[in-house]
């Protein structure tokens, strides 16, 4: 998809652990994540994605945390 859009060269996709990337340069994190699982990570994405990146999930949403839309089981934060 990325190739058919013209983004390739734009754009970095990582398939690896939430728990052990470095967030600090990242704009986006998708997740498909249970609630416990979210609920562990969610210090982790609020302290080390930049000011303004979005989080967007699947389904399960982050606890305590407000969502800026949410449209037919997609929910988008932003730090």
């Amino acid at each position: 998809m990325i190739f058919l859009k013209g983004y390739k060269g734009k754009v970095q996709i990582h398939c690896q652990s939430l728990y052990d990337a470095d967030l600090t340069k990242t704009d986006v994190v998708f997740t498909f994540l249970l609630n416990g699982p979210m609920k562990k990570l969610e210090n982790k994405l609020f302290t080390e994605l930049p000011t303004g990146a979005k989080i967007i999930s699947y389904l399960f949403s982050i606890p305590n945390r407000t969502p800026i839309k949410k449209i037919d089981g997609i929910i988008v934060y932003q730090v």
